[in-house]
């Protein structure tokens, strides 16, 4: 096998780069096979913090679990391919044997052919496993784009809840049960084979809190859409967002924590945060208050955000700033607060909890304002009080209101 100078250095250089871990030191790390092979959290929890340390890569780590565990399954559907994985598994394993006796010595073309291979073969596998479920769940987001009504609805594929009231308050247990306002619904548990994805829907005017079955907690806001499995799998946990959600993430070094919205992919171990990714919207904004999370946009660098700060992802291009994070998400416990803002992004966050269109003219629009918001109070008395603070009157026709300047 003939692999080009170019292909054969950079196969090289990642492997003799020791600052970071790669693939071959994972295999070759006896307590690291024997911990996935046990699924033994507590030991695995070593390369876990070097994820965190950013000297491990994600996608790495997953394919180096899917590597051990695919040798201990029996073939099935992916007979043949996982067959010819085993055999890239032999020379992989022969060549690291091989590279400890002379870890500075420049890898063979076809020893690093073997190992280019490996890694293509196992992104295929883990790429055709994870890609109908995915799928399936962009699908169930964007399918749904007219109306979403005033009812408070909880989807399972033809099946649905509606629940009153302006606040629903769901949890999922470990054994698959659904509580709404605490009372359990009857929920018969999906095929092993499928994960059953739900799609719960907030019309605007009111929010929601989401318990899922990992432990990890939910504020959903107005206008937004969530669709998530009712059960994670053993390898990931990931939902799929429409809207703004703030998330106190439970702590599980075995499994990363992926939220996808439009434009980006946050991924967490155990964090909080608040994510407010709106398709009707220009931009997507995502602001951690504890923890550590990686923002991968779809064609960009991803970003590490430590607490405090906000990244921004506008006109294709991901910025990170400070914030102060109760400006964020102070919306959780019902109310907006807002430092400074125009008078156009305190209409625009009107519009969407209400349900109604609030609009100013250009002049009212750049005045700015500071205070805060109680969601529960009526918007006109919210509008009259701006009008109080604010040189402006407000026009009301049907249901939308029209800020303006006052002329006198």
């Amino acid at each position: 096998m003939v692999l080009s100078f170019r292909y054969n250095r950079i196969i090289f250089e990642i492997l003799a780069n020791k600052e970071t871990y790669n693939l071959e030191d994972l295999l070759d790390d006896k307590c690291f096979v024997d911990a996935v092979k046990r699924n033994d959290k507590k030991a695995l929890l070593k390369w876990e913090k070097e994820l965190i340390a950013g000297n491990l890569d994600a996608d790495l780590l997953a394919e180096a679990k899917l590597l051990v565990k695919l040798f201990e399954e029996e073939p099935g559907e992916e007979e043949e391919v996982d067959l010819r994985v085993q055999q890239l598994w032999v020379r992989v394993n022969d060549s690291v044997h091989r590279r400890r006796s002379r870890r500075w010595i420049t890898l063979t073309a076809a020893s690093a052919a073997v190992i280019l291979l490996a890694f293509i073969s196992l992104r295929q596998i883990l790429q055709r496993s994870n890609y109908n479920e995915m799928r399936h769940a962009k699908e169930m987001l964007l399918s749904y784009q007219g109306d979403i009504g005033d009812q408070i609805m909880l989807i399972d594929g033809e099946d649905s809840i509606n629940v009153e009231g302006d606040f629903a308050e769901i949890e999922h247990n470990e054994e698959e049960r659904i509580s709404i306002n605490h009372k359990w619904v009857d929920k018969k548990s999906a095929p092993q084979e499928k994960v059953a994805m739900l799609r719960l829907i907030v019309p605007k005017g009111k929010r929601s809190f989401l318990k899922l079955s990992d432990g990890s907690t939910l504020w959903v806001n107005s206008g937004s859409q969530v669709v998530y499995p009712v059960a994670f799998n053993e390898d990931k946990r990931e939902i799929f967002l429409d809207g703004e959600i703030y998330g106190d993430i439970a702590k599980d070094p075995q499994r990363a924590f992926s939220v996808h919205t439009e434009r980006l992919e946050v991924t967490v171990l155990g964090t909080e945060l608040n994510v407010q990714a709106y398709r009707a919207d220009q931009k997507e904004a995502v602001v951690l208050v504890t923890g550590l999370v990686e923002v991968k946009p779809e064609k960009a660098k991803a970003e590490r955000l430590t607490p405090g700060k906000m990244a921004v992802m506008e006109q294709n291009r991901l910025s990170v700033t400070t914030v102060n994070v109760q400006d964020y998400v102070s919306w959780k416990e019902g109310y907006y607060r807002f430092k400074n803002e125009t008078l156009t992004t305190v209409a625009k966050k009107l519009s969407r909890y209400y349900g109604v269109e609030v609009t100013c003219d250009p002049d009212a629009g750049k005045l700015k304002c500071s205070g805060g918001i109680f969601l529960q109070d009526d918007l006109k008395d919210i509008l009259e009080g701006l009008c109080i603070s604010l040189p402006i009157s407000y026009v009301k026709s049907d249901n939308d209101y029209y800020l303006q300047t006052n002329t006198n």
